[in-house]
């Protein structure tokens, strides 16, 4: 018989020890100890403009004769006065490899009656910015080789609304650097100390294409490998197609490599057509992974 009930003090090994299952299956995951799975899943509060409010009402765990089967964690954010309706957000789903599909749907029948007692018309399930910092670079995605957990969600009524793609390149030497042909344009950089690295292109007193980058100290730390991570690349529409982001993407990998990094990953939207083939010729190698948010 399945039960699913709040998570309790006591599972948190077991609990602990299913997600690490997943990690070991993954890249860029480590394995937690239960004070870290504590820190770094139930209490993370994701990207900060989300103002997520983690609540243990939302830490759902199924159980069968003691044995946790499934885990999931559900929140609410916006401040407790916002007049508009609270954004619900599903964090996490995982199950036990052996686990039926009953379980799958357990936890999603909970994880509906507690948005519903918080007031929430909306749900959106795995979204990147709510990603864990100890699980793919801080990306918090659902792996696609679950497909009985897909189909279970599909059935719940979740519709499939993003697909994301992975991306990395080993920094080796330095690349050569085409400028794009505009004249006139400007670079501007600024630097957070040794974490975030950003660059902005001016024309004609305006900012038309930005990037940013952040360093991953303790992703860096557990691999042995220096990594950085792409957290977003913009070029204004009516200068695309004119080499500013190749440019941007160049810079930004000379300066990771004089700084020591030696990797640089970045996830994308699967419609970005242009950026997959900018990063595919520019030496990246996309990997065996989708990530998929659904509302």
């Amino acid at each position: 018989m399945i039960q699913v009930r709040v998570l309790r003090p006591r599972d948190w090994e077991a609990a602990c020890a299913l997600l690490n299952q997943r990690a070991s299956q993954l890249p860029y995951c480590w394995p937690l100890h239960p004070v870290e799975f504590q820190t770094t899943v139930l209490n993370d509060n994701g990207a900060a403009d989300l103002r997520l409010r983690p609540d243990p009402a939302g830490w759902l765990v199924a159980v069968s004769s003691s044995r946790v089967l499934g885990l999931a964690q559900a929140v609410v954010s916006g401040a407790y006065l916002d007049p508009e309706p609270p954004q619900g957000w599903l964090r996490m789903l995982e199950i036990a490899p052996d686990a039926s599909i009953a379980v799958i749907h357990s936890l999603l029948q909970a994880v509906d009656r507690y948005f519903q007692r918080q007031g929430v018309h909306q749900v959106t399930a795995f979204a990147p910015e709510t990603g864990y910092a100890h699980r793919l670079a801080g990306r918090g995605w659902l792996p696609g080789d679950r497909l009985d957990v897909l189909r279970a969600l599909g059935e719940a009524g979740y519709q499939l609304r993003d697909r994301w793609l992975m991306y990395e390149k080993r920094l080796l030497w330095p690349q050569p650097e085409t400028l794009p042909r505009l004249p006139g344009l400007r670079l501007q950089w600024r630097s957070a100390g040794v974490e975030q690295i950003e660059f902005w292109l001016h024309y004609q007193h305006m900012a038309v294409a930005h990037i940013q980058i952040s360093a991953l100290p303790e992703l860096s730390k557990r691999s042995q490998i220096t990594t950085a991570s792409l957290d977003y690349l913009f070029v204004a529409e009516e200068h695309r197609r004119q080499g500013l982001g190749r440019w941007l993407l160049q810079r930004a990998a000379n300066e990771l490599l004089a700084r020591q990094v030696s990797r640089f990953t970045l996830h994308i939207n699967h419609q970005d057509a242009a950026l997959q083939s900018l990063l595919l010729q520019a030496g990246y190698e996309e990997l065996a992974l989708r990530g998929y948010t659904y509302e």
